[in-house]
This record gives C-alpha cells, structure tokens and sequence, in this order.
C-alpha cells in the first residue's frame, strides 16, 4: 500500500489544469476532501452525492452502487466535475454520472481511470492521509 502525506495530494490537486467546470460533486465518501479541495481552489460551490459500493476494506458490500440519500443539483449548472478518491470498477462513478445525466459530467479521480486522473502512475492501493485506521 502507498502513503501519500496531504501536502501531496494536497499539491496536486491544486495543480491540475480544469477548466470549463462551474460546479463540482464529490461522492461522498472517498471523494468529498478531494472535490472540497479542488472548489475552494476553483472558486465554485459544493455538492455531494452519497452511493455506496464498497467497504472501508474496499471490498463491494451491494451487488451494484447504491444511492443511500437523496440529492439534488440546481440546473443552474451545466458543467459538472464530479469526484472520487478511486475509480476501481467504475461502477460508482458511472452510477453518479448516469443520476447526473442532464448535465454535461466530466470525472475526476486521484487514482484509477477519469477524465482527470491526479495520480496516474499509482496502480495499487493509496493509504489517503484523512483515512483512519
């Protein structure tokens, strides 16, 4: 498993080049602290979307994602990026851009496959600093 110290994450998130985006979703859970990193730093609101897949073990506990809590996005917004720690199967985020289907949803992840993808030579696990044991 690899550790990466917030000042990393932190770093590159503020780096990465997004443009044309005027809202951003996080999945909550593992994408809420990268999605609230990433609007304080674009200047643009906050939402969360709650879907569940998998455990703290990373291991599925639903047969597919499952929206625990209802949610609504203003349609005042047409340009989502939407984000997650880890895009593992893909079944989460794909879950959350199908919910998010009348608006125009690019995907952003610290690992795994996205639009944005923050660190894209990690292939294994990631201890996230904000994740405790």
């Amino acid at each position: 498993m690899i550790e990466l110290s917030f000042t990393e994450v932190f770093n590159s998130l503020t780096n990465l080049n997004i443009v044309d985006v005027d809202h951003i979703v996080a999945i909550g859970q593992g994408g809420l602290i990268p999605a609230s990193i990433v609007a304080y730093n674009l200047n643009l609101s906050l939402s969360s979307i709650h879907i569940n897949y998998r455990d703290s073990k990373n291991s599925p506990i639903f047969e597919e994602p499952k929206l625990l809590m209802p949610f609504n996005i203003s349609n005042k917004f047409r340009k989502i990026l939407l984000v997650d720690d880890a895009v593992v199967s893909g079944k989460t985020i794909l879950a959350a851009k199908y919910l998010l289907k009348d608006f125009d949803v690019k995907t952003m992840a610290l690992i795994g496959n996205a639009d944005y993808v923050v660190f894209p030579d990690i292939k294994s696990c990631v201890k996230w600093p904000w994740k405790v044991s």
